[in-house]
Formats: C-alpha cells, structure tokens, sequence
C-alpha cells in the first residue's frame, strides 16, 4: 500500500472517530452533563413492548467478528487482516421460577408447534437509572434491543430439599443482530437520526475519495 494510500485511510479514520466520539459527547450531554456508569442490577426486560419486569440475570450480550488472516509471500513482518462476518452470542435471561406464569414455557412450546407459526421478537434488554422508571424522559437511559429473535431453549427450575434458594427459570434467544441505543427515549430518536446522518455523510466521503 503506498504511503499517500495509507495517510488518505488515516485522515477518514481520523475524521470518523473525530465524528463519533464529537457525537456522543454531544448526545450525552443535551439533557444531562452527568455521565455516570450504569448498575448492573437496575434494568427489565421487555419483548414486543410488553413490559416482563426485572429478571435476575441476562447474559450472553456479545457481538463479535470473524477475521481473516492474509499472509502475503514476501511480507514477514506483518500480516493483512480482513472482515468478515459478523456474529452475536445467544441471549440467556433467567429469572425466578412462578408455578402459576407459564409465558417462558408457552414461549418455548409455541416454537415446536406445528399449529403455530414460528412468530420472531423483539427483545429489548432496558437499562435504568438507580430508581427510575422508564418513560419518554424518564428513568430510562439506554436499551440493548435484539431483533428477530427465537427461543432456542428453555431451562427450568433445579429442586432440591437441602437447599435454600430461589428456584429459576431461564429462556435462551437466538437473533439476527442487536443494536444500543443510548439515552431516553427522545435521546435515542435524536441518536438515530444523528448516525443515519453521519453514515450519509462518510458515504460521500469514500465516494469522493473513489472517484479521484
């Protein structure tokens, strides 16, 4: 690659993480100046709009991608390294075990009859303020939302006599991708906007840079 090749693809870096970093600064703090790390304990759960309260735990949130590695003959110190597809971790949510709420189970049983079709979900992982509530501007301060989703598998409760514990249900989802959005509500509308915006933007850019 030659050197002005390299200098232009560190100039759109630049001007990308400028961009991004520029814009979340901005968003964080059009309606608070207080940026404090969330809790892991205060957040609920919803699927399809539908409020499920507080689970115990969610887990499995992770997006990652696959990279190729190029080894080009001749180049020993360095290898190239390219993109490839995305991939993200199922989504586990577990929560405590009632014997008279079937949801997770019919959720479960639904996806083997063969009477039913096969409905895909939106599950939105909510995130909120130590003692809010969510709301237009309310407690809500960013939601993790998982698209196209299906259960995979549903785990009930362990009993045991000698033990003490609360029994547990979990409920396992595979999706098709997940997108964060950030703040409330009106700050997740405004994001939206605001990166559609910055995606136009870079596009124009490395068309231009093209077309030279």
């Amino acid at each position: 690659m030659s050197g002005a090749k390299i200098a232009a693809n560190m100039a759109k870096a630049t001007a990308r993480t400028t961009a991004l970093y520029g814009m979340s600064k901005l968003m964080g703090g059009l309606f608070s100046s207080r940026r404090d790390p969330s809790v892991q304990f205060n957040y609920m759960i919803e699927i399809d709009s539908i409020s499920m309260g507080m689970f115990t735990e969610a887990s499995g949130i992770k997006w990652s991608m696959r990279v190729d590695e190029i080894k080009e003959g001749g180049v020993n110190n360095h290898q190239q390294h390219l993109l490839g597809r995305a991939s993200y971790e199922p989504l586990v949510l577990k929560r405590g075990f009632v014997g008279k709420e079937s949801f997770l189970f019919d959720m479960m049983n639904t996806t083997f009859d063969p009477n039913m079709p096969i409905i895909r979900s939106i599950v939105h992982v909510v995130v909120l303020q130590r003692g809010g509530a969510s709301g237009l501007m309310g407690g809500e301060i960013g939601r993790l939302s998982f698209y196209n989703c299906f259960v995979q598998e549903w785990s009930g409760p362990s009993f045991n006599t000698k033990q003490n514990e609360m029994a547990l249900e979990s409920i396992t989802f595979r999706y098709d991708f997940m997108q964060f959005h950030p703040g409330s509500p009106l700050e997740q509308l405004l994001h939206s906007a605001a990166m559609g915006a910055a995606s136009t933007a870079m596009g124009a850019m490395a068309n231009a840079g093209a077309s030279v």
